[in-house]
């Protein structure tokens, strides 16, 4: 009988079966073929679908950041696309350390203000509601003055009220320095238990949208949507209500309209 196991193969047949093992548990031994980009690059000429671990996830992200901040030459475009990859199919709505947040806001910094918009992208939905320290928030803020999308996407839709943000934001409302279809957003930083009283300033259908934007949990976003519930807003707040889920509070208002 023909025995398999008495063949050789080639490093070629090996790669290919340790890629298709990675499908379905991480495999060192092909992080361990990468020691630089154009390894990077040789090894995952195509974007990868392979499970990975975070340490091995962060080797390849400080390859790049390594190669970048050297001003070497490399396929910067292909790298990036295979961490977005790797990132989607392994962290994607999962806890990450704090090591590998800061080393992806490192990218983040040295790529949001790239020429190919699609890099642009790509760095920023890596750091998508995921918790930044304090020195991360504070650069966003200090370089909104360039008015790169992806640093005010970053602050408008950061996952938790933080207290610098909204401070942000509320001077930009004060001087409006806001755009116009985003107000709501830059209005439901603000709101950390009850509407602000910079929101009268604005109308209902906004201040009902900041409500629905605003980092506050659901139980006191029914409440707010309850007290803010009026003829004039009652469209925006039914949508609302669909899209988080809330057929109480839609109840409620079915209930007022019979009243």
């Amino acid at each position: 009988m023909y025995d398999f196991f008495e063949t050789k193969m080639d490093s070629s047949t090996r790669t290919m079966l340790y890629s298709h093992l990675a499908t379905i548990e991480p495999v060192s031994e092909i992080f361990a073929l990468i020691n630089n980009v154009k390894d990077f690059y040789e090894v995952f000429k195509i974007p990868p679908y392979i499970l990975c671990t975070e340490d091995q996830f962060r080797k390849l992200v400080r390859l790049v950041l390594e190669a970048k901040k050297s001003g070497m030459r490399f396929r910067q475009n292909h790298c990036l696309k295979c961490l977005k990859r790797l990132f989607k199919i392994n962290f994607y709505d999962k806890p990450i350390s704090a090591d590998l947040i800061s080393e992806l806001f490192e990218l983040f910094k040295l790529y949001h203000e790239d020429v190919n918009q699609e890099i642009g992208w790509i760095v920023t939905v890596m750091l998508k509601d995921r918790t930044l320290n304090d020195e991360h928030i504070h650069w966003l803020i200090e370089h909104t003055e360039t008015a790169v999308p992806h640093t005010i996407n970053r602050l408008l839709r950061y996952p938790n009220y933080h207290q610098a943000i909204a401070k942000w934001a509320k001077v930009r409302l004060e001087k409006y320095q806001y755009e116009e279809n985003r107000i709501s957003e830059y209005l439901g930083l603000l709101i950390n238990g009850e509407m602000p009283e910079l929101a009268k300033k604005f109308n209902e259908s906004q201040r009902a949208w900041a409500i629905y934007y605003s980092r506050l949990p659901d139980d006191l976003k029914k409440e707010l949507l309850i007290k803010s519930f009026t003829v004039e807003n009652c469209d925006d707040i039914a949508e609302i209500c669909s899209r988080l889920h809330y057929p109480d509070v839609i109840k409620l208002m079915i209930e007022k309209c019979d009243q």
